[in-house]
């Protein structure tokens, strides 16, 4: 019989992780308000013209609608999903899920960036550069984009590592939940799945994100069968930074498409 490797994980230790960009950084997001989540909003992009598709976001909206919110949930979607309004939703408080492609530049952090639909004259491109210029109000950004965690080189030197988990944080955002690498379509909305129903019973974003990884695991080795998404490829692509505390308040919502 074929038998395969079932390694234990750190993510298998009763402890969740949040990250910062640094302790200073740490320090002013722990000083602000920790205000309850409520309201819910959604950007979602399966096709984008020159782009592979994403057959795992309507997957991860539609979790997010069944479990989370407790108002109508604004969503954009496809060519609806502008940069203009992405920036406007971002100005309002609440959480964010954001499911589109993302581009880490390690030569130039600042132009790492998010895809979204082209519009007039914009190319739809929302860079790091542009993230530092807004004053975001959303207490939780989830970026379910590939590379958008990572991190490269600062422009100035000594200073700490610049890319779009830090432009959210220091734009305003509360705690920012990134993708470190390429987001698998077949395991990585089941993670947000878990980590939307984590949410909703209460659980801050850093131990929701740690119950949804080991719900995973627990499903895997629950199996008889030789299970390669074991990897943590498969599942340990999203990290959380940012305030630690950020919770939401249990709701429901009806799924409403925004005109």
């Amino acid at each position: 019989a074929m038998e395969m490797v079932k390694p234990t994980f750190l993510a298998d230790e009763p402890c969740s992780i949040c990250y910062a960009p640094s302790l200073a950084t740490w320090q002013l997001l722990r000083n602000r308000e920790n205000r309850p989540v409520r309201n819910v909003a959604a950007v979602g992009i399966q096709r984008l013209p020159g782009s592979k598709p994403l057959p795992g976001v309507m997957t991860e909206i539609r979790a997010l609608q069944e479990t989370l919110g407790r108002q109508k949930m604004k969503v954009l979607l496809e060519q609806r999903a502008v940069k203009q309004d992405t920036l406007a939703l971002m100005s309002e408080p609440g959480l964010l899920l954001i499911g589109t492609h993302g581009r880490n530049r390690p030569d130039e952090p600042l132009e790492s960036d998010l895809l979204l639909y082209p519009q007039g004259m914009s190319r739809g491109r929302l860079s790091a550069a542009e993230l530092y210029d807004c004053d975001i109000e959303t207490d939780l950004i989830i970026l379910s984009a590939c590379y958008t965690g990572l991190a490269d080189k600062s422009p100035l030197p000594g200073d700490d590592l610049f890319g779009l988990q830090r432009a959210l944080l220091q734009s305003g955002a509360r705690t920012v939940v990134t993708g470190q690498w390429d987001i698998y379509d077949a395991t990585g909305p089941m993670i947000m799945t878990y980590f939307f129903e984590q949410l909703e019973r209460g659980k801050t974003a850093p131990e929701a994100l740690a119950d949804a990884q080991r719900q995973f695991l627990a499903g895997l080795r629950a199996s008889t069968d030789p299970e390669p998404w074991l990897h943590p490829y498969f599942w340990a692509v999203y990290t959380v930074a940012g305030d630690d505390r950020t919770r939401f308040e249990n709701a429901r919502v009806a799924f409403c498409p925004t005109p």
